[in-house]
């Protein structure tokens, strides 16, 4: 009997073992960061930083936005579900009741939104599974049921459910779970979520819950799907609820209810990477996946790598990307296509040396995520003798003589890793033409990071379109901003100075003109994606 006993234990905990995953816990938690009422989201805006070109980011969400809007928008989801709710008498509520309610109370309703902390278990690009973290945002209001319900949360029903992929980090103080900053693209995020929309923003591998991993940078089958763990991990907590709460799932009813994902500069990669594994894994029913918006991304590697060793370009702005690509994928493909190397093969000496930073760590300056891109970059001029990182670096400063020859065998060997994550070419898609379902893309022709051959390429897939803005956008972003400019102080040479700069094709390259492209990258979302979600 006692080892029969013995035995079913054993079973069990054999059972439970398998279950776990190998040992990871396999549940989704959720934790709160933060709470930001639409007032606390007007002053981080408009607040310290403001006219830095990340901090204009952060004013444009401001566009064609009042507590007016949410009003209305709160209106017609009470309206929509009138049949769930009550007067303090216990009778039905009507219509009416709600409209004159609402018109009698809206001093006193205050909209917030929460941001919340998701951490859902994943698998990693080496195939063990871990936990990684997301951030999601959901718009509420609160003192909406004051006068008949004992001040009962009003969580917005979501008829959008956005994945926004962010851009290059490499420190951990800046993953999207820990840096509470509004100003940015984090204003436009909280805009879309204070209008209803379920906002999922993934961490990656190797920040967040996730630091003490190596970050897959442009592995992208990989990163793809472990944002969409994270948008299947946060649909499942939506479904759920709140206590005391008023919680709506997503209105997949509405005719306009869909998914879509955007991102600029390693986020508009991520996002067509997320697009395609989407189609290719049959996931678009299932998802309501509308489409994706694409920002000046590094869609074919092998071109933007070119682009980076050709020394009449004059010199490499962002050295931090070279690193930091090395370090993933070294990592990755360091039983296969790059078997055998190792940084010292691809980048100087000193270089190198600025990397280990007095350290036994080769990689000692990625490794510790203390430390930002621009961080990295300064670190890597002063190695070479060059007074900012925000300079042009000589390229035979920064490669070895070898990785420079791009017929040579390390050349060839990492062009073999880059085809494998170019999701320009015809070949990743399932139909062997592109994508079925719409890719819009924006990129400025002066980007010298994630250069322009990036759209060329792009361009030659079936279903993408450039949207090209033009002066009009310009005229109608900047003037709807109205009195948020005249708080910043901008004046006309201003306005015209971030024309040129978002325009001119014959415009002067200022760091690279990739970051100045973001500010009308997400402007333009300001003005298509209400347009957008419904294909036209």
């Amino acid at each position: 009997m006692i080892r029969k006993a013995f035995a079913i234990c054993m079973i069990l905990s054999v059972m439970m073992l398998f279950g776990c995953k190998h040992g990871i816990d396999e549940t989704v938690k959720v934790e709160e960061i933060d709470d930001v009422t639409f007032d606390k989201f007007i002053d981080g805006i408009f607040g310290d930083g403001a006219s830095s070109d990340e901090g204009i980011i952060g004013v444009l969400s401001y566009v064609g936005f009042s507590k007016d809007d949410l009003r209305e928008r709160l209106k017609k989801d009470l309206i929509a579900h009138s049949g769930e709710l009550k007067n303090a008498d216990g009778s039905a509520m009507r219509e009416s009741d709600i409209v004159n309610g609402l018109e009698a109370n809206k001093d006193s309703i205050v909209f917030r939104v929460k941001s919340l902390k998701l951490e859902y278990p994943t698998d990693s690009c080496t195939g063990e599974r871990f936990r990684a973290s997301a951030r999601m945002l959901v718009g509420y209001a609160e003192k909406v049921f004051d006068f008949w319900d004992n001040g009962r949360k009003w969580f917005i029903s979501s008829n959008q459910l956005l994945l926004h992929n962010h851009g290059t980090i490499a420190k951990n103080a800046q993953a999207q779970t820990i840096d509470k900053s509004i100003i940015s693209e984090g204003g436009l995020l909280y805009r879309a979520a204070f209008e209803g929309a379920l906002v999922v923003d993934p961490d990656y591998e190797g920040y967040g819950s996730s630091s003490g991993r190596v970050h897959p940078y442009l592995i992208q089958d990989i990163c793809a799907e472990q944002c969409i763990d994270a948008v299947e991990a946060a649909i499942g907590w939506k479904k759920g609820s709140f206590e005391g709460m008023s919680l709506h799932g997503l209105n997949e009813n509405d005719e306009n209810f869909g998914m879509y994902c955007f991102g600029y500069s390693q986020g508009g990669t991520m996002s067509l990477t997320v697009h395609n594994y989407i189609e290719n894994k049959g996931l678009a029913e299932k998802l309501h996946f509308k489409g994706s918006l694409c920002g000046d991304g590094s869609y074919d590697l092998c071109e933007t790598y070119k682009f980076f060793l050709d020394e009449e370009n004059g010199g490499i702005y962002y050295p931090c990307s070279i690193p930091i690509i090395l370090r993933s994928y070294l990592h990755q493909y360091g039983d296969s296509y790059l078997k055998g190397y190792t940084i010292s093969d691809f980048l100087t000496p000193k270089v190198c040396e600025a990397i280990r930073d007095n350290t036994n760590n080769e990689w000692e300056i990625i490794d510790n995520k203390l430390n930002s891109t621009s961080d990295i970059d300064n670190k890597i001029a002063k190695a070479l003798g060059i007074a900012d990182g925000w300079d042009r670096i000589p390229v035979s400063l920064m490669f070895t003589e070898e990785a420079r020859d791009l017929d040579s065998d390390i050349s060839k060997a990492m062009m073999k890793a880059f085809e494998e994550n170019s999701y320009a070419n015809p070949n990743k898609w399932k139909n062997g033409k592109g994508p079925e379902i719409p890719v819009l893309a924006i990129h400025t022709k002066a980007d010298e990071i994630c250069p322009y051959v990036n759209m060329k390429n792009l361009k030659k897939l079936e279903n993408v379109t450039e949207y090209e803005y033009n002066e009009l956008d310009l005229d109608v972003i900047l003037g709807q901003l109205g009195s948020g400019l005249e708080k910043m102080g901008w004046d006309a040479d201003k306005i015209s100075e971030v024309k040129n700069m978002l325009l001119g094709d014959d415009v002067v390259v200022r760091n690279g003109a990739h970051y100045s492209c973001a500010i009308v990258f997400y402007a333009v979302n300001i003005l298509i994606l209400q347009t957008y979600k419904t294909g036209t």
